[in-house]
């Protein structure tokens, strides 16, 4: 039972991982239309892997630096960091629904 909840517990934190990065993306972008400044927006990736080691390249493009403001595509208003978001939650959730379907099975 206990291996059994090993797997939706993974896919659930590597969701949140992942929605988390896609939150910050989208308070980026929402901070830039709104006209706020959350810092700069530095060079683009490809200059900051020549000047840089992949750890410190890592580290800034997590903490909003790069081009993060623009949006490059949109449908109806919806980003691709929304969409990611929305397809990170749609993973964890169908692991736990998987589970639950798995459980209930082994039970019938």
């Amino acid at each position: 039972r206990g291996r059994a909840l090993l797997w939706p517990v993974l896919i659930s934190l590597a969701a949140a991982t992942g929605a988390s990065i896609s939150i910050r993306h989208i308070v980026i972008q929402r901070a830039a239309a709104n006209s706020f400044s959350l810092g700069s927006c530095g060079p683009d990736l490809g200059y900051m892997l020549e000047m840089n080691s992949v750890p410190n390249v890592i580290v800034s493009v997590l903490s909003g630096h790069g081009d993060c403001t623009v949006i490059d595509w949109q449908f109806m208003g919806v980003t691709l960091p929304m969409l990611a978001l929305a397809g990170f939650s749609a993973m964890a959730a169908g692991a736990w629904v998987i589970r639950a379907w798995s459980l209930r099975a082994s039970l019938d």
